[in-house]
């Protein structure tokens, strides 16, 4: 998207997965070098920085076995001038991809489907997808090795009211039906809004049911992430910080809908702070099979397995 989010929260996975990792040349590392989060003063002194280096706001969360500590600083920027806190309410973008790939998890998990179907097979009668010498599976499409481009081709850029907005699954369908692809699948990898779309809506399809309505059942409610949704309700509303421009103003979110399952999904940091401890063992859940999974079944890339 063209937009700037109002919170850099793309840093909150990133840094309390990061507590499970090896340490880095300028991570801080305890006695036993396993690498250990930083002082909370520390981790607010950067916030503050961050925010005032160039942005509006930011809300930051990390957990460890210690328990969960939330951060802000700056303002929402909202009409209503609402105090950042825990429950404000951002547009999650692209971090909603590995909670697609965390129900594709739950559903092969309970043996519903298999990462290697092919896609095809759930596909709507008189759709097709592109040929290629072996098939585009759901696999493929979780970890961005399906060949397929990031976008589809027939996306007009200067749609309305957004560019998102204006795309429909009809012409999705007509893409799919006509696209040739330019690499064969599960040899390279290339990152795909429209992969991790497709499957999102697929998953729906082969359920019954809408992709929100799908995550919402199978991953939101059993993670208690109360508040977090694509459609968002009047108290959500309230609480929703909006993207800003270059220019540090509001500016209108952007409405995916079709793609969905690749950037839509809305959230606070304490609900991802419940995502994450479920991640890290800090919090039983129904999902402990299927975040297993997630993490240790994928496709290689770099020589490294990825993560569904």
């Amino acid at each position: 998207m063209s937009q700037r989010l109002t919170y850099v929260f793309l840093t909150l996975p990133v840094f309390i997965l990061g507590s499970c990792s090896t340490p880095g040349a300028d991570a801080p590392a305890g006695a036993d070098g396993v690498w250990t989060l930083p002082p909370d003063a520390e981790i607010r002194a950067l916030v503050e920085e961050s925010v005032e280096a160039n942005g509006v706001g930011m809300v930051v969360g990390v957990v460890d076995a210690n328990g969960r500590r939330v951060f802000m600083h700056g303002r929402s920027g909202a009409a209503s001038d609402r105090p950042l806190d825990g429950e404000t309410v951002f547009q999650l973008g692209s971090v909603t991809k590995p909670i697609t790939g965390l129900l594709l998890s739950d559903i092969v998990a309970r043996g519903e489907v298999s990462l290697d179907d092919p896609a095809a097979e759930y596909l709507p009668v008189g759709v097709t997808m592109p040929e290629a010498s072996q098939a585009i599976t759901l696999r493929a499409l979780a970890t961005h090795m399906s060949g397929l481009p990031s976008m589809p081709n027939n996306f007009d850029v200067a749609g309305q009211p957004s560019p998102y907005e204006d795309y429909t699954v009809a012409e999705l369908w007509d893409f799919l039906s006509t696209h040739e692809l330019s690499r064969e699948v599960g040899t390279e990898y290339g990152y795909s809004n429209l992969g991790v779309s497709l499957l999102g809506i697929l998953l729906g399809l082969e359920k019954g049911m809408s992709y929100e309505a799908l995550v919402t059942e199978r991953v939101l409610q059993p993670l208690a992430m109360t508040s977090t949704s694509i459609t968002l309700s009047e108290d959500q509303m309230e609480r929703l910080a909006p993207g800003h421009g270059p220019y540090r103003t509001p500016v209108r979110t952007w409405e995916m809908a079709t793609l969905q399952a690749s950037g839509s999904l809305r959230s606070t940091a304490n609900d991802m702070l419940n995502l994450l401890e479920a991640y890290l063992g800090y919090r039983d859940t129904p999902l402990a099979e299927a975040m297993a999974l997630q993490l240790t079944s994928g496709a290689v890339r770099g020589g490294r397995q990825g993560a569904v």
